[in-house]
Order: C-alpha cells, then structure tokens, then sequence
C-alpha cells in the first residue's frame, strides 16, 4: 500500500508534501499560530525539538518512492525476457528506462531543498495543518510521561490525540505513591481537622 501511494501521488514537490501527510498524518501536526511542528508521541503531541521531522520526511519518501521503484525494478530484473516478442521486449525496456529516470527523481527528492519544500507544502495538508488553537486547554486532566490522569476519577488513562495536549507533568503516575510532607502540611494548615482533610 505505502508502495502504491509512492508510485500514484504526482512526482513533485506538492505531491511529496500530499504523500507524508497520507504516510504520516496521524502522527503530525504543523501548528500555524506558534510556527512549530508536532508529533504523537503515545500519550501527547511532543513539540518537535531536534528535527525529527526531517528524520520521517526522509523515511517516507524511501518506503514509498524508493521503495516502489526498486521492487518493480527487481521483479524486471528477475523476469525471463528472452522468450518474449520483440516489440514487448522493446516496451520494456523502455519501462526499465523510466524507472531509471524514476530511481534516480526520487534520490534527488533527498535534497534539502526538495526536503524543504516537501516539508513546507505538507503544512497545508489535512490532516497536518492546525490553527493553533485549543491545545492545552481540555479540562479535568493533565498529561504525564505514562498517561493522562482523569483529575476526576484520580486515574490514569492512554493520552488520545483529541485531548490536544503539548505539556505534561516530569515525572510518571504512580497510585500508591505517599506524600507524608504534603499530608502534613496539609493537617497543619487545617489545625489537624482530619474530617476536612479527608474530604479534601
């Protein structure tokens, strides 16, 4: 399938930026409002800090381009043509021909300027391209690196990418975790009212 969408989008720039969006779309998104890059990382979209999206945009254009065209050449290449009419032999040699062209179109998208502008135009791609607005503001929950807690419930569930969240909490979950300083201070602060605390 990823071979089929290598070898159907249009060879050019606007086809590379339509080809990562259907490759990677679920797992991006280019925040217009902040000018930055997001991507699913299990429970959040991280922003991306070193270039990673450079990293996927290469990986996409050799397991679809890349990849189309080397697996149609070998399936050539492993054919017996010697039995073959001559004016087939002769077609297919000219297909050898254009998967050459083809072979050699799809290194140079490697390019940074053809990276560059894959990259660019995937922005305005559904569903890559976002507003900007409403990340970080879903209510009763907050992100951390093994989840996101329901503040409701106390409990901790799989990020979703619909909660739209960026930040997180540094350190993980843990439900049988003690606090005894906090629960202190907090006894201390209501003059050791256990009944208030315990609603608290």
């Amino acid at each position: 399938q990823l071979q089929e969408l290598g070898r159907f989008k249009p060879w050019t720039d606007a086809g590379n930026g339509e080809l990562l969006a259907a490759v990677c779309g679920p797992l991006l998104r280019y925040d217009h409002l902040r000018g930055r890059w997001l991507i699913w990382d299990s429970h959040r979209w991280r922003p991306d800090e070193d270039e990673n999206i450079v990293r996927l945009t290469i990986e996409c254009l050799r397991i679809t381009r890349l990849a189309y065209v080397e697996a149609t050449q070998g399936k050539l290449a492993d054919a017996d043509l010697s039995e073959l009419p001559e004016e087939l032999q002769k077609t297919i040699g000219n297909l050898q021909e254009m998967l050459r062209e083809q072979y050699n179109k799809a290194r140079g998208f490697e390019a940074k300027t053809r990276l560059d502008a894959m990259t660019k135009l995937a922005r305005a791609q559904v569903p890559i391209a976002d507003n900007g607005r409403d990340w970080d503001r879903k209510t009763g929950i907050v992100g951390c690196p093994n989840g996101v807690i329901d503040l409701r419930t106390g409990k901790l569930r799989d990020g979703l990418p619909g909660d739209r969240l960026t930040m997180q909490l540094g350190v993980e979950f843990d439900a049988e975790a003690k606090c005894p300083r906090f629960e202190e201070f907090v006894l201390e602060v209501l003059d050791d009212d256990e009944d208030v605390v315990r609603w608290l």
